[in-house]
């Protein structure tokens, strides 16, 4: 749908017909499968949102900014309190189910900047999590134990729920690189090049092919979500 007359940069899908999704300073919400779209203004800047069910949703963005939401986006309150820095730049959101989580972003205060974090109790309190390698813009899990973290050269994975984390097979496709990742099962994922092609796998995220190239060339697309093996729905900005 292109009616809604902002740009929203990434959402989040429960079923068929309802859906959420935000940007800079606005969050939407379709009850009707993405033909209509209510739009709100917001406090933050959001950069990534997640739902567990049509009516639990988190939303995630700059100056440590988390909000929670539990009547389908019509109201949000802030969450994470202290344990998350006031400056912490979070660029991504995934929850397994109500209470558990994981959160990544940019962190200015520590050495390596970049961050992953986790709760347990609904996001009430948030906890670092330790990862070799590189930080992470992109966190996805699928279940308590399959996971992936990724940025725009390379990407992990993991199948006990963080405790260790292997190399995730992204190849070197300059700038095929990915800017979004989204698994539907521990098997089968999708991700969106910064060169506007989408690419699948199959078996993890060990190997990857570039599917298609993606119409509305001019648009920017930045929001992933994969509803199954077979359909992908995007967002991002027209240009």
């Amino acid at each position: 749908n292109k009616g809604v007359g902002l740009s929203p940069r990434v959402m989040t899908l429960w079923d068929d017909q309802f859906g959420l999704a935000a940007g800079s300073w606005f969050l939407w919400r379709t009850t009707d499968g993405g033909e209509n779209w209510r739009v709100e203004p917001s406090p933050f800047n959001h950069a990534a949102i997640d739902s567990v069910a049509a009516s639990l949703a988190y939303v995630v963005g700059g100056q440590g900014s988390v909000m929670k939401s539990v009547d389908s986006g019509r109201t949000w309150t802030a969450i994470g309190g202290a344990s998350v820095p006031s400056n912490f730049d979070a660029r991504d959101v995934e929850f397994i189910d109500a209470q558990n989580g994981w959160m990544a972003g940019y962190d200015p205060n520590t050495s390596r900047g970049w961050r992953l974090f986790r709760t347990s109790n609904g996001g009430t309190t948030w906890t670092p999590v330790a990862t070799p390698g590189a930080g992470w813009d992109c966190v996805q899990f699928v279940d308590a134990n399959h996971g992936w973290v990724s940025n725009n050269k390379i990407g992990l994975r993991t199948i006990d729920g963080g405790k260790t984390w292997h190399s995730m097979g992204i190849p070197d496709w300059g700038i095929l690189r990915p800017r979004s990742v989204h698994f539907v099962d521990p098997s089968v994922g999708w991700t969106w090049t910064w060169a506007k092609r989408l690419a699948k796998t199959t078996d993890g995220g060990l190997t990857w092919e570039s599917v298609s190239a993606v119409p509305f060339g001019s648009a920017d697309y930045e929001g992933l979500w994969a509803v199954s093996r077979d359909e992908v729905w995007m967002s991002g900005t027209t240009g």
